[in-house]
Order: C-alpha cells, then sequence, then structure tokens
C-alpha cells in the first residue's frame, strides 16, 4: 500500500502547533512540493471560518514579505482543514521564515472588515547551491530546459549496483562514508542506488524525472538524468551511473536529488534534497614519460630479441613434430576402429553390435558408488560408460545366501537407458574366503573391491 499518511498541523489557541511526525519544511528552490495541512476550529465566537477568504502571509530570509492563498480541503460540522503549498517566493533564499494564518472578509471597496490572525511561527529553508547558469533558480528556466530534453530515464541494463541502496529520509540522503564511492578517472564503472518515498504530501512521484545535481571537486558543476528507475508500492529506486565528468579530479564531490515535473493543473514541480557528499578517491592519472632509449641499450635489447625469436623458432618446429606424430598415431587408431567394425560385419555382426565392440576396444570409463557399511573398501554398484557418456553396463553386488554371493550385469542400448540384457552371476569363494568368480576380468574385482 501505498503511504498517504497526511501530516496535519493543529491550531489551538491561535498558535500553530508543530506535529510530532513534522517532516523538513523546506529546502532551497523547492517550488509547491510540500503541501502543509492546517487543522481548526469552524467556529470561533461564533464566527464561521469557512466563509472567510483564507491566507498564509509570508516573510522569506531576506525580509522580503508576501501572501498567498489556502484552500478548504475537508469541512465538518466543527473542523476546519486547510491545504497550503509553500510556495518559491518563500524558498528562493535559504535561512529562517516566518508565517501565519489570516482569516478575513472584504468589503467592496476591498478594506477588511474582518481579520483573525494566528500567532506567526519560524520554519527554516534549508540551503542548497545552484547549478551554474544565467536563470536564476526562481524562474527554474534550466530546470525547465532539462527536463524537456530529458522526458524519458535512461536504463543500463549491464550496471547494477550490487549494495543496498541509500536511503532518503525525509530530505536527508544516508550515504554510507566507509564505502569507497569512486577512484579518479572512473567511468561508468559504478552506480549508486537511492531509496526514495513514492508519495509525498500526496504527490505520487512515480511519473516524474529524477536526476541529479553535483559540484564536482574542482568546482565545476553540472546535473546528470538518473537511470534505472524501479517504482514500488511504497518506494522508489532511482540510480546514478557515476561519469567521468564526476571523477575527473579527486576529492570531495557535493550532491543532491532532484525531482522534476509537472502537476495536473500543469505547475511545474520541483523538490530537492539537502546536499550530501562523498569523496572520489585518489589515482593514479598517467601521460606517457618514456624516453627513446639510447643506441648500447637498444642494441642490447635487439640481441636479447632475436635470442628468444630463435628459441621460439626452435619450440615452434617441435610443437609442429609432436603434432605430426600425434596426426600419425590419431590415423593407426583410426585404421585399427574401423578394421574392427568390417571385421564384425564380416561376421554377421549387427552395425550396433559393431559400434558396442569399438567402444570396448577404445575403452570404457567408470564410477563406483554405494559403498559397503561394514568395509569401506567394497564398492556394491560399478557404471561403466562409453566414451559418449551414455551407460553401458552396470554391475551391482547382491546376497542371495551369504553376503555378496552373487552379481547383477545388465547391459545398455547404446541410448544408455533401453536395457539389452540382464545376467546374474555366482560369486563363488574358496576355503578361504577368497573370490575364484564369476568375473569376465580381473578389472571387475578390482573395481568392487573385491580383490
Amino acid at each position: 500500500m501505498i503511504n498517504t499518511k497526511k501530516i496535519t498541523y493543529d491550531i489551538i489557541d491561535r498558535t500553530i502547533l508543530e506535529p510530532e511526525n513534522a517532516t523538513t519544511f523546506a529546502v532551497m528552490g523547492d517550488n509547491v512540493s510540500h503541501k502543509m495541512i492546517f487543522r481548526i476550529a469552524r467556529f470561533i465566537d461564533s464566527v464561521d471560518l469557512s466563509q472567510k477568504l483564507i491566507y498564509v502571509c509570508y516573510k522569506n530570509s531576506i525580509g522580503a514579505t508576501g501572501e498567498s492563498p489556502a484552500t478548504i480541503s475537508r469541512l465538518t460540522n466543527t473542523i476546519l482543514e486547510i491545504d497550503w503549498k509553500i510556495p518559491n517566493e518563500l524558498t528562493s533564499t535559504h535561512g529562517d521564515v516566518e508565517f501565519y494564518l489570516e482569516f478575513r472578509k472584504l468589503d467592496d471597496q476591498n478594506n477588511k472588515i474582518y481579520v483573525l490572525k494566528t500567532k506567526p511561527v519560524t520554519r527554516q529553508i534549508e540551503k542548497s547551491f545552484m547549478v551554474e547558469n544565467t536563470a536564476t533558480e526562481a524562474d527554474f528556466s534550466f530546470e525547465k530546459a532539462f527536463l524537456d530534453d530529458n522526458s524519458s530515464h535512461l536504463t543500463r541494463s549491464d550496471l547494477v549496483d550490487s549494495e543496498l541502496p541509500f536511503r532518503v529520509v525525509d530530505r536527508d540522503i544516508i550515504i554510507n562514508s566507509s564505502r569507497v564511492i569512486a577512484i579518479l578517472n572512473d567511468n561508468m564503472s559504478q552506480i549508486l542506488s537511492f531509496r526514495l518515498k513514492r508519495v509525498v504530501d500526496g504527490i505520487d512521484r512515480a511519473d516524474k524525472t529524477f536526476c541529479f545535481k553535483y559540484i564536482n571537486a574542482n568546482g565545476e558543476s553540472d546535473i546528470a538524468i538518473a537511470t534505472n528507475i524501479n517504482n514500488f508500492e511504497d518506494d522508489i529506486i532511482i540510480s546514478w551511473a557515476l561519469d567521468r565528468k564526476v571523477t575527473r579530479y579527486a576529492g570531495t564531490i557535493t550532491f543532491s536529488i532532484c525531482i522534476l515535473g509537472n502537476l495536473s493543473d500543469g505547475t511545474f514541480y520541483s523538490w530537492n534534497t539537502k546536499p550530501s557528499t562523498f569523496e572520489v578517491e585518489t589515482g593514479l592519472d598517467i601521460e606517457s614519460q618514456l624516453v627513446t632509449p639510447v643506441n648500447s641499450w637498444f642494441d642490447s635489447w635487439v640481441i636479447e630479441a632475436d635470442n628468444i625469436l630463435k628459441q621460439s623458432s626452435q619450440f615452434a618446429n617441435q610443437a609442429k613434430e609432436f603434432f605430426q606424430k600425434a596426426e600419425l598415431a590419431k590415423k593407426d587408431i583410426e585404421e585399427l576402429v574401423n578394421a574392427t567394425k568390417d571385421h564384425a560385419i564380416a561376421a554377421g555382426t549387427s552395425a550396433k553390435e559393431a559400434k558396442e565392440t569399438i567402444y570396448e576396444i577404445v575403452g570404457l570409463y567408470v564410477t563406483r558408488s554405494d559403498k559397503d557399511i561394514d568395509n569401506s573398501e567394497i564398492f556394491k554398484k560399478v557404471n561403466y560408460y562409453r566414451p559418449d557418456r551414455t551407460l553401458y553396463m552396470s554391475s551391482t553386488l547382491s546376497t542371495a545366501r551369504d553376503k555378496f554371493d552373487q552379481r547383477i550385469e545388465v547391459k545398455y542400448d547404446i541410448d544408455g537407458t533401453s536395457v539389452v540384457s540382464t545376467d546374474t552371476y555366482s560369486i563363488l569363494r574358496d576355503e578361504d574366503d577368497s573370490v575364484t568368480g564369476h568375473f569376465s576380468s580381473l578389472n571387475q574385482l578390482q573395481y568392487h573391491g573385491l580383490v
């Protein structure tokens, strides 16, 4: 569920009370990004305040004053709830600001004939920084131009942040100071992720544009579009792929997250975090400084290189001889296999049987399993596999009267699953309990561990 819990400021006896869950009031450069909700008794001295004009009067940090209208969002028989969005005139500079609510009624000449005020309260506009541009922050020319040029976010499927995202709590970016973020002249090798609330003051920001304002260690500023945006029910995770403009100089990077867009009524939306920092660690910035060698050094190097070349030539000739010998051996094996196959076919053996004969000549490989719990040297199951990894035969020890007194031999077709034959052989022992048969080869005794 998306968190839509409201933060409401109660007005009691003309005093605006700050709730316990109050968030940051505003950051320099905000514009209608924070909605304040005030709750007051509808009737004061029998006067219905819902019938009055409602304004918030304010003074910014440099002493300029102004006012903006507030609207009624909820009305009951006893309670009046009022919404007010903080305008950019109040956030154009950082520092302490003051404001109060005023309920008024005007006559036909716009003279105030009724006025009810709350006590003024002081709040702080948090300090931010400006991206270098000719426009002032109040008219948002630079941000609007950036938004026009970046209507969609980037997706970098080749960059995945293996670390947990940094959290954005209210307007603070919680950075892990012990983590190495970047090294001098890194480029698109590091991506940083951040988790923010999806809904703030009733505004779902899933369709907004996320970006990063930054100042690099040399004082150069720019703005970068976010990448790999993931929207969840309560949160949004955004990422920043660090390019060489960020890491060009070692030192402190100052940055903030900015969310841009337009509200349903067309009003430009700008929401900013407080500035945060991370370090670009010192690295090596290499330029070629090799000196052309003098002749005496160069001549000795040529001699050494000539010796290495001669040795390499000898090794190459040896490798060629080994390859020729291997080819001859391969040819001999192929002739042996073909001769065996021809012999089997001439004797009336089927092609499949001939192939099995070839497998037995070329060789099978064996696996053992199912150790006896009383004797760890005995394996009850032995499997024989063809070179193409299909099962050729299995040999299993079993008990009829005495322990392991018979062996079951199952042969499989060339598919490795279809059974061709199943034979049971007695395991014979002499008076010393030594195994004397029935095995087709000594290897079978060895594989089972009976000798």
